[in-house]
């Protein structure tokens, strides 16, 4: 069973000012620029855990979502 589907998964609040959580365990999650450019990671977070973007200007990244059973997700993410 795959509880990595859409209706599972969210990321809030979207756009963010600087902290944003995901609702699931994770392995991994990348943040990229528009021009594809890996500009932030987090590994293995947990479940509602504040994650960290304020460093990063504002702008419309994306981010790539890893679960533990390697099914991967991509959201954009903006970040005001």
């Amino acid at each position: 069973v795959n509880q990595f589907g859409d209706t599972s998964f969210s990321l809030v609040p979207n756009p963010t000012k600087g902290m944003f959580t995901i609702n699931a365990d994770v392995t991994k999650v990348q943040i990229f620029n528009l021009t594809g450019q890996l500009v932030k990671s987090f590994n293995n977070a947990a479940a509602n855990e504040s994650l960290s973007i304020s460093e990063l200007n504002q702008g419309v990244y994306f981010a790539k979502v890893t679960d533990s059973n390697l099914n991967e997700k991509t959201i954009k993410l903006i970040k005001e």
